[in-house]
């Protein structure tokens, strides 16, 4: 079941980030980025109403409030990244968070992957950065020697180090609580926490929110299903195995550019598509 949950995890994401790419382009990146938490928070609410509140654990609470501090900083660079620098220096390093939990995970959840697993963690990693590697780069390590240069690639480096403690923490605060209790409480702190930046960041809020219309909330709607389903998934396995998996969304993003955008060089991400699916064999063999 958490592979079926992953795969979910990374579908929704990839209808996400299509959908950000979108709405990018008509308002503020900061916007977008409270947009997809704010909107998410209706959804939530009716599943946690229809469930009902669990019986919450000793460290919820503390959990709960760690855990939306980090993802409310790694929001804050994931914007800066953007801003600062062109999404194929930065998007590159966002690849490597499970490679960060691959350390994160043993020391903070105690969990060990087994080799095959490790490999398969690895192999999709590899396939993800080949995946997001811009053609126009005159080099294959062009991303790792802008980490030096620019600001975009070092604010990511701090994203997937943020996102890879994070993740562990999620699952801390789903043993203390249930998958949509624990969604429906770091959306609400992270929406509050976004809500006072924004306001000192952004001009016309207001402006800004209309301009995003309908897109802000399937973005909400999108990422909501997407953060449920991992929920359920980081309760079933082991967190590198699960955010790997949910990296394969970056071959749908491929076959989203070849077959509806058009665009060419498929072929030469065919190596990256190959090894994620690798990657993935693997870690169900583990």
């Amino acid at each position: 079941m958490w592979l079926i949950y992953a795969f979910l995890t990374a579908l929704f994401t990839f209808f996400h980030d299509i959908l950000i790419k979108e709405v990018s382009r008509k308002i503020n990146v900061y916007v977008v980025t409270w947009g997809w938490m704010m909107f998410s928070l209706p959804l939530l609410y009716l599943l946690m109403m229809k469930q009902g509140v669990p019986v919450l654990g000793d460290n919820f609470f503390t959990a709960a409030a760690t855990s939306a501090t980090i993802l409310s900083f790694g929001l804050i660079f994931y914007t800066k990244a953007i801003e600062a620098s062109d999404l194929s220096l930065t998007i590159p390093i966002l690849t490597f968070t499970p490679v960060f939990l691959l350390i994160t995970s043993p020391l903070m959840l105690h969990e060990f992957p087994k080799l095959t697993g490790f490999l398969g963690v690895v192999l999709i990693v590899v396939g993800g950065y080949l995946l997001k590697f811009s053609r126009n780069s005159k080099s294959l390590w062009e991303p790792f020697q802008h980490l030096f240069k620019e600001k975009g690639p070092r604010y990511m480096l701090v994203v997937a180090l943020l996102f890879s403690i994070s993740a562990n923490i999620d699952k801390i605060g789903v043993r203390n609580s249930s998958p949509v209790m624990w969604a429906a409480t770091i959306y609400t702190l992270v929406a509050i926490i976004f809500s006072i930046f924004i306001f000192f960041k952004v001009k016309d809020i207001r402006k800004e929110i209309a301009a995003g219309g309908s897109g802000l909330i399937l973005i909400g709607i999108c990422n909501a299903i997407a953060f449920l389903c991992q929920m359920q998934a980081i309760s079933l396995t082991l967190v590198p195995y699960l955010i790997a998996v949910k990296r394969s969304s970056a071959i749908m993003s491929s076959l989203y550019g070849l077959i509806i955008l058009k665009e060419e060089g498929f072929r030469q991400r065919l190596f990256g598509v190959c090894l994620m699916v690798f990657g993935v064999v693997l870690i169900v063999l583990a």
